[in-house]
């Protein structure tokens, strides 16, 4: 798609302009960032389907990963689960958007900017 539309803006008469050119790599980037966004969402949406509640339910395709893994969240499964909620929700993770949520306060979209 991106490749339509640089074809196209250089083969119309606008391509001359100078003043023309200083927008090209403004759109080139801002596509470039809504595809970006496009893929977290379906990341997201993708991540949502396969969650089964709680992190104790997860799998790993590697033994030794799983092990390492377990060894590490043993016994914080309910903080990982409030951490990868919050990491839906907000689209980012930090301590303190955590400790925000765990407070109430919604963070949906906290990670996005326009």
């Amino acid at each position: 798609y991106l490749g339509l539309v640089v074809n196209a803006y250089l083969t119309s008469p606008m391509a001359e302009s100078p003043f023309c050119l200083l927008f090209v790599p403004y759109f080139v980037l801002a596509e470039v960032d809504n595809e970006r966004l496009i893929a977290y969402d379906d990341e997201a949406v993708n991540l949502r389907r396969s969650l089964q509640g709680s992190v104790r339910y997860a799998t790993c395709s590697c033994a030794e990963d799983e092990a390492a893994i377990w060894s590490e969240i043993d016994s914080q499964t309910s903080e990982v689960d409030s951490a990868i909620e919050v990491l839906v929700r907000a689209k980012t993770y930090s301590p303190f958007l955590g400790g925000l949520a765990d407070r109430g306060v919604d963070v949906t979209d906290a990670g996005f900017t326009e």
